[in-house]
């Protein structure tokens, strides 16, 4: 800076302008932070919710999985024939299916026997 006593008052203005700016970009400067900090925390936010949603549709995945899991044991089971897939229903018919036929075997030896006693 020049010394010269002419041009002070002027450089003093200058100064004054300048500095005004300077405050004026730091104001500036503080609403940007202020506006980042601000956007920075809804993106927080917003990724937390992501990430809550993420682990939600991930424990539903999950358990279709287990369930899917589940069924194909059971129709592997049913294929190998190691579990009864009968109904209680079927089941009683067929003892009594099975009870009928045995009473006519019963009758039809009794017949022969009976006929050839005679």
């Amino acid at each position: 800076m020049a010394t010269n006593p002419k041009r002070l008052p002027k450089q003093i203005d200058n100064l004054k302008k300048q500095s005004k700016s300077l405050l004026k970009q730091g104001d500036n400067i503080n609403e940007l932070i202020f506006t980042l900090n601000d956007t920075l925390s809804k993106i927080e936010d917003e990724a937390e919710d992501v990430k809550k949603a993420i682990f939600a549709l991930a424990g539903d995945l999950k358990e279709r999985i287990d369930r899917i899991k589940e069924q194909i044991k059971h129709l592997l089971q049913i294929f190998q024939g190691r579990l009864d897939v009968r109904t209680p229903l079927l089941r009683v018919t067929n003892y009594a299916v099975g009870f009928v036929v045995a009473i006519h075997a019963a009758f039809l030896l009794i017949g022969i026997w009976m006929i050839t006693q005679a």
